[in-house]
């Protein structure tokens, strides 16, 4: 529940109500993937799993097939151009893409993010992180901030949306 309901500040109401509604209306949601991911762990799902050997489930076994087969070890850029004078660009662009996927671990937030997929929705955020202090760049005497790539994987769970007819249409949309 958000406390941030004060009649001064008529914009955080709002926004708190909508995300209470956005939670209500995932909730059927995020109870089935819990439902899934309870029937895809089978007897170790909770605090006190079963010992001892128990069978795969079914579940688990399509899992274990699919995963390795949808995501890659390694990401990997391909970068192209029409325009034959840009290629010495585009294999720069592609190998720096490379050195940043592999620098922020792309390959794993993509894995769990498609392990999140069969289960209901994987959700990425990528975006620039503030670098460490000290770490800026200076370009023509000011000191720039480069900032640092960054790639992880949002819950389902901590995932908030308002809920409209088309995801483009969403006021707000986030992670807690």
């Amino acid at each position: 529940m958000v406390s941030v309901l004060t009649s001064k500040n008529s914009s955080a109401t709002k926004l708190a109500q909508a995300v209470e509604k956005a939670d209500k209306q995932m909730k059927p949601f995020r109870q089935q993937r819990k439902q899934f991911l309870r029937e895809w762990a089978g007897p170790y799902y909770g605090k006190d799993p079963i010992q001892g050997r128990q069978p795969m489930t079914l579940l688990y076994s399509t899992c274990a097939v699919l995963l390795p087969t949808l995501t890659m070890r390694v990401v990997k850029a391909d970068v192209q151009t029409k325009k034959p004078e840009l290629e010495w660009f585009a294999l720069l662009l592609a190998e720096e893409l490379n050195a940043l996927c592999k620098e922020c671990d792309a390959a794993k937030a993509f894995r769990r993010a498609t392990f999140d997929s069969l289960f209901g929705m994987g959700i990425l955020k990528v975006g620039l992180a503030p670098t460490p202090a000290g770490e800026f760049v200076e370009v023509e005497d000011y000191l720039k901030d480069p900032g640092k790539v960054f790639v992880e994987t949002v819950d389902l769970d901590d995932y908030v949306i308002e809920q409209t007819r088309r995801r483009s249409a969403a006021s707000f949309e986030g992670d807690r």
